[in-house]
């Protein structure tokens, strides 16, 4: 476990103030989950199913060392695997998300916003071990839920609320095609009809994507 270290006033430096508040009133906690802090990287992590947790933390772009220290909360799902996969089999088409998975996105709807109204926690205005707190809470009620209803491509291919492409690939991934190409095909054929009815160009890419996963799959790709 890291010592828990003390909040000096005279630690302005944004990165250095959320480390702090972070290994004094969180680490305990999150070490107790299996999760591990980068200092360089702001985040901690941990693996499972083969897909590395992330709670990360985005820092504004206006934050100012003893005037602006403001940091967002992310919780993270990303696969290697699934990237390596992915740029193997379809190398003309970028890897949507970089490798990481949206997956089943149910448990969001227990994200409590109320302490960090804007863009995130506001460490000049705010009590440190407040914000820890608040962090916690949601991490124990987002967070965790949500990585666990998404450590395997089984659950990702059955989540309710997952996106189409990431069925179809979850599908593909877990060896059945043929739920993978109904899937695929029934997406596609959408898909192309409100693109000729609306010319809406935000359905290029998609088309383009399960265009590829049909072709793939009609080619017998597992």
């Amino acid at each position: 476990m890291r010592p828990q270290l003390p909040l000096h006033k005279n630690m302005t430096q944004p990165k250095q103030v959320l480390t702090t508040a972070l290994l004094q009133f969180a680490d305990a906690y999150l070490q107790s989950q299996g999760f591990r802090f980068s200092e360089s990287q702001l985040r901690y992590t941990r693996s499972e199913g083969g897909f590395r947790q992330e709670i990360s933390f985005r820092g504004s772009k206006n934050n100012m060392a003893g005037a602006i220290i403001d940091f967002q909360p992310n919780f993270l799902i990303y696969s290697t695997a699934y990237k390596k996969w992915h740029t193997t089999h379809f190398p003309e088409l970028p890897v949507l998300g970089g490798g990481y998975i949206g997956g089943d996105r149910s448990a969001w709807t227990n994200f409590d916003r109320s302490f960090q109204p804007r863009f995130g926690y506001d460490f000049i205005r705010q009590d440190h071990e407040g914000i820890m707190l608040d962090l916690l809470k949601n991490v124990r009620n987002v967070a965790l839920p949500y990585f666990d209803q998404n450590n395997s491509w089984e659950k990702i291919a059955a989540g309710a609320n997952v996106q189409e492409r990431e069925r179809v690939d979850a599908l593909i991934l877990t060896q059945r095609p043929k739920d993978a190409l109904a899937l695929c095909s029934h997406a596609l054929a959408r898909m192309e009809q409100v693109y000729q009815d609306t010319a809406n160009a935000n359905y290029l890419q998609p088309i383009q994507f399960m265009k590829a996963r049909k072709a793939f799959l009609v080619a017998g790709g597992s």
